[in-house]
């Protein structure tokens, strides 16, 4: 009896076979013999029997057993089976009556073996296979050399036969090939017997014969099938001159492909779809679109060929062994006998998840690896039922086994179970002899052993003579095998020995040696190695490592005390000078940045004094309008230098200047200067509130400073808050601290940081459309004038998504120092909001001119400008208004709502915005076919080179820098537009069949292309409406119309009327129709409205235009007409 895996008890007796699961006995398998005994391992159950040999069977189901082949002559073992045992190793020890015992290689347990058994109606027909295939099921379809045809099912182990004597729908017995087709089928190549597909359905075989063209015969010897994957064709290949043919589905039967070809016996397609054939003496490339193939002469049978992934192949022939073909330089490389291959008469390749190469050969299998080009054979030693391979008789199943038929049935292999195919094999120590003594009378020399072996031993340096005997314990084969031993640290190379298995080592050195031993077979060295003994030499006493030690400590000693010693001084002097030179280097560089912020600032003021003063006369003493719209833009930014330099100022004062406090109203001064934004409130129509619980409210600050504080915060919310925003100035009053709160529905300070202190920091620019339009101190003043104030500020998002900052002062002055307190208040200097930028309500006014009289105009040109820049915007329109209609927009999204509701004729835009940049913007409008006919004109104040490529590869049709020539800009924009008109202009040539030498863009073309296509496919409708062609084109009725309107230079309905003009042209000049035909066909019922419209577009009558152009076909008018026939 045995227990398996999962607790089913099987037990054997003279009746046969039993399973006890689930509390019930159940008979397995009925036998005439007695069954002795029983083991299991790895879901295989090995069973011993007395007269039918050694059965195996796998555990997870109850099929019958089959016979399992002994490896070493199975024809003479015998039948009766004494004893099984498997050992932790896997291998088999059978007892047996007649020849004693037996060991089975684990190896082998991997091997399944299925053979002929004489009498017998459930195995095999015969022994001799010849070809394999499997199907969709997993059924593995098997043929024989003269026998017929079997497919087997794996799963239950059932086999179901096929011969003209039992099947006379088969032709022949002799099957040389199989093919699973991609839609299941199943097709049979035989020799003397031509083509068979199998029918499911009937159980029956189709005939499908292959005559010949050239010699009027049937090619019957056919010998391979094999499918393309690329156009799924059938291909056969025949023998004895014979043809090669292909399937042709829709005729159901084979034609021939190339009458050259003859005698292909294997055929393969690459990774590239390149088919490749082999004959009994080349290799083809063959051509199947010329058929013009290329030959590389082998001298031997081609009979299987593989990619080897790299663009080179691997070709098994029969007697040149394996070949490695590379198309580069037609050239081969072979690998024979003399490399380790097992024949150099191979037939099929299959290769493995390692890329291994599987090659059956005359003489076993030759398990190949490409990386180190070394072959390790698998044969009847190994558990084959045969050296002798077949043809067509290897195959890859599903299931990740290997099929190999041979002359004396199928093997059936695990590949993966042949990784460690040179597995480890203990082995074990026999003799230890120390100075010709045992080591069993000197165990004071083992310093390490496990239960049964001796793994260390240490010996004196005067008693270092060893001998060392060893043995595996290997029976079989074993005349094949022998050892290579190696000490490591002494020995240089491995010493291969034969029956005698023992060494000796005489007077070896102090030192740690590693005896190694590996088992070789047929002079090739296994890659497992196993270390038997270490051999520890101890050195005399002078040259002990405690001497060696003694010796290192004191030299060790004395040098580190001396670099110790040296080094700190080093450290110290360095140290102390690094210090000094950071100090200074620290002053200076505070001094000259400190200095170069007041020199800048004071050279900035001098000229921007010179450029206000003279501009405020100017407009004080201007009645031109326009001029002072112009100067009033001046005078706007030089004041925002102004502010500027004062910021810089600002910056200078607070590294220098210390504070002066004294006793103020906080009320009123936050009143004052609340006060002093009402006007810019107004004009941007935000509700603007002050809130403070006490008007009595008495601080002691630095007036100035603190002034600075608020004016900064509320100039920034100013700056970020929208049209119709809210912007709240609250003071808050507590027992010790007043706070100040300056709250706005503006978009906030981006920071990527999240990390709301680093706005604070010198130098800080926020990650918005803000960014560069200050230095960033502004809020560094703020922090450090609070800070200087013992107070507090900080930045937040409420829970409504306000902007807050928030001011922090304590009351009373026992914070501040005597020398901070003052008793008189200094002189101080009034701000203004000069600097602050806002509109005025002259350029107001200008703009509702503009808009009021730009609703008439109608016969300029449409240009959209899109730039966040106000003051950009209204300068553009004022250089641009004589000549176009310009319409504005503030941002990348407004731009777009914009340009679907009129369709401009060119849009100008910028590339930096808020909401939406100017590239995305551009790239949303040309990537929309019903925009993308719009120039797009790209404005940045950058001259990189990487913005310039971003812009054209969004689709720009032009990127200018800032600033700009306005005679640069107007020519570009003059040159867009004549480009444009070109399209018109080619349009209407095309129309006309004149010729034009014009190009204009491919979109364009292709769009006119497209419409044109649609009304002449349907040309003699005469009621193709507008609605069809805009269905057609994706566009609405109206975009359609605008984009025709501004390509055309036309109507929809003149469009249509155009092309059917044109087609009744073409019609005129290429055939005998009369013109009231051509009319008609045109879809124009009128002759007489047919006549007036024909003369309007080509200049003459029909008759007229027919008698110049009809003889004399100019090249544009003959590509024209090949174009549209």
């Amino acid at each position: 009896m045995a227990l398996d895996q999962h607790g089913r008890l099987w037990l054997g007796n003279d009746d046969g076979l039993y399973c006890f699961i689930n509390h019930q006995l159940k008979q397995v398998y009925v036998s005439k013999n007695r069954i002795v005994n029983l083991s299991v391992k790895n879901e295989v159950l090995w069973i011993a029997s007395d007269g039918d040999g050694i059965l195996t069977k796998k555990t997870t189901d109850f099929n019958p057993p089959e016979e399992f082949v002994l490896p070493a002559n199975p024809e003479n073992t015998g039948k009766f089976i004494s004893s099984i045992f498997q050992d932790t190793d896997s291998r088999i020890w059978i007892g047996t009556l007649l020849h004693g015992a037996i060991l089975v290689e684990s190896p082998a347990t991997e091997i399944w073996s299925y053979k002929h058994w004489t009498g017998a109606d459930k195995g095999l027909l015969n022994k001799a296979i010849l070809s394999l295939s499997e199907d969709k099921d997993h059924t593995l379809w098997i043929g024989s050399n003269g026998y017929g045809l079997c497919n087997f099912n794996p799963k239950n182990g059932h086999f179901r036969n096929y011969s003209t004597k039992t099947s006379p729908t088969l032709s022949s017995d002799f099957i040389t090939s199989i093919l699973t087709a991609a839609d299941g089928a199943i097709w049979l190549s035989t020799w003397g017997g031509g083509v068979l597909r199998y029918n499911r359905a009937q159980n029956t075989f189709e005939h499908y014969r292959c005559i010949n063209p050239q010699t009027r015969k049937e090619d019957k010897n056919t010998w391979k099938l094999f499918q393309d994957k690329q156009n799924k064709n059938i291909w056969l290949g025949t023998c004895l001159n014979g043809a090669v043919y292909i399937f042709n589905p829709n005729k159901n039967r084979f034609e021939i492909f190339d009458p050259k070809l003859i005698n292909i016996i294997s055929f393969f397609e690459d990774e590239y779809g390149q088919l490749w054939a082999g004959t009994y003496n080349a290799l083809i490339k063959v051509d199947q679109k010329h058929k013009k193939h290329q030959y590389f002469p082998t001298e031997f049978a081609v009979r299987n060929i593989k990619s080897d992934g790299h663009k080179k192949l691997w070709i098994a022939t029969e007697g040149g062994g394996l070949q490695l073909f590379d198309p580069n330089n037609n050239t081969f490389t072979s690998y024979t006998e003399t490399a380790g291959l097992a024949s150099n008469t191979t037939f099929e390749i299959i290769e493995d998840k390692q890329a291994n190469l599987w090659i059956s050969t005359l003489g076993g299998i030759s398990i190949f690896n490409p990386q180190n080009k070394r072959f390790k054979t698998l044969n009847a030693e190994r558990g084959l039922l045969s050296n002798e391979l077949s043809y067509n008789a290897a195959l890859k199943l599903s299931s990740g086994q290997m099929a190999f038929g041979s002359v004396m049935g199928l093997n059936l292999i695990n590949p993966d179970n042949f990784k460690n195919y040179n597995k480890h094999r203990d082995i074990y120590l026999t003799n230890i002899s120390i100075n010709n003594l045992p080591i069993a009378s000197q165990l004071q020399y083992v310093t390490q052993k496990t239960t049964a072996k001796i793994t260390a031993i240490k010996i004196p340096y005067d008693k270092a003579t060893v001998l060392l005997s060893f043995v595996s314990p290997k029976y079989s084969n074993h005349a094949s095998w022998s050892y290579a031993y190696y000490l490591q640290g002494w020995d240089k190379t491995w010493s291969t020995t034969g029956k005698n298995r023992s060494t000796v080592y005489n007077r070896l050195t102090e030192g740690t040696y590693y005896f190694k031993v590996k088992l070789s077979e047929q002079g090739n060295i296994a890659n497992n190695t196993e270390t038997l003994l270490t051999i520890i030499v101890l050195p005399p006493f002078y040259r002990s490592w405690w001497a060696y030690t003694f010796y290192v400590i004191c030299t060790a000693a004395l040098i580190y005390a001396i670099i110790r010693y040296r080094s700190n001084q080093i450290r110290q002097a360095y140290e102390v000078g690094f210090a000094k030179l950071q100090l200074i280097k620290e002053k200076e560089l505070n001094e000259k940045k400190l200095n170069f912020f007041t020199n800048i600032s004071h050279e900035f003021r001098t000229p921007l004094t010179l450029i206000i003063n003279p501009l405020k006369d100017l407009l004080e003493n201007s009645d031109h309008f326009d001029a002072k719209t112009e100067l009033n833009t001046m005078l706007r930014n030089s004041k925002r230098l102004i502010n500027l330099t004062d910021q810089l100022l600002g910056f200078r004062k607070l590294e220098n200047q210390i504070l002066k406090v004294y006793p103020i109203n906080f009320h009123e001064m936050c009143e004052e200067i609340f006060k002093c934004f009402d006007v810019m409130a107004r004009s941007k129509n935000i509700t603007y509130r002050f809130i403070s619980p006490d008007q009595d409210l008495i601080l002691y600050v630095d007036y100035q400073k603190i002034e600075i504080c608020i004016f900064n915060l509320l100039s920034n919310a100013f700056k970020y808050t929208p049209i119709n925003g809210d912007i709240t100035l609250k003071l808050v009053n507590t027992t010790d601290e007043v706070s100040v709160m300056i709250i706005d529905n503006g978009p906030g300070i981006s920071n990527k940081n999240d990390n709301p202190e680093k706005i604070f920091e010198k130098y800080y620019q926020a990650e918005d459309k803000f960014a560069g339009e200050g230095f960033g101190i502004g809020l560094h003043l703020v922090k450090e004038f609070i800070s200087a104030h013992h107070g507090s500020v900080f930045y937040q998002r409420d829970s409504e998504q306000h902007t807050v900052f928030t001011l922090t002062l304590k009351k009373g002055s026992a914070h501040y120092s005597s020398i901070e307190l003052v008793s008189t208040p200094p002189t101080r200097q009034i701000l203004s909001l000069d600097d602050i930028n806002h509109e005025d309500p002259e350029e107001q006014l200008i703009d509702q001119a503009d808009l009021t009289s730009a609703s008439f105009i109608t016969d300029k040109k449409i240009i959209l400008v899109v730039d966040d820049d106000q003051e950009i915007r209204k300068y553009l329109k004022r250089l641009l208004q004589n000549q176009y209609t310009i319409k504005e927009a503030e941002d990348g999204e407004i731009g777009l709502q914009m340009i679907n509701d009129f369709m401009p004729d060119l849009v100008i835009a910028d590339i930096v915005m808020k909401n939406m940049n100017g590239v995305d913007f551009c790239r949303n409008v040309k990537h929309n076919h019903k925009l993308e006919h719009i120039p797009v004109i790209l404005l940045t104040a950058t001259t990189s080179a990487d913005y310039k490529l971003i812009g054209i590869e969004c689709g720009a049709d032009d990127y200018i820098t800032k600033p700009f020539e306005n005679k640069f800009l107007i020519a570009r924009i003059d040159n867009i537009l004549k480009n444009k008109s070109k399209v018109q202009k080619y349009f209407l040539d095309t129309i006309t069949l004149h010729k034009n030498s014009d190009k204009v863009p491919a979109d364009f073309s292709s769009f006119l292309d497209k419409c044109i296509e649609y009304v002449e496919m349907h040309i003699n409708d005469r009621e193709l409406s507008i609605s069809a062609l805009a269905q057609e084109t994706g566009l609405s009725h109206s975009g359609l119309y605008r984009k025709i309107k501004s390509i055309s230079g036309l109507s929809i309905n003149a469009f249509i009327r155009y092309i059917r003009l044109r087609k009744a042209a073409l019609i005129l000049l290429t055939t005998e129709a009369n013109i009231n035909e051509v009319a008609f066909q045109v879809g124009i019922n009128d002759i007489k409205h047919f006549r007036t419209q024909f003369k309007k577009v080509f200049g003459l009558n029909p008759s007229s235009y027919v008698k110049k152009h009809k003889n004399s076909l100019n090249p544009n008018l003959k590509s024209v007409i090949n174009r549209y026939h």
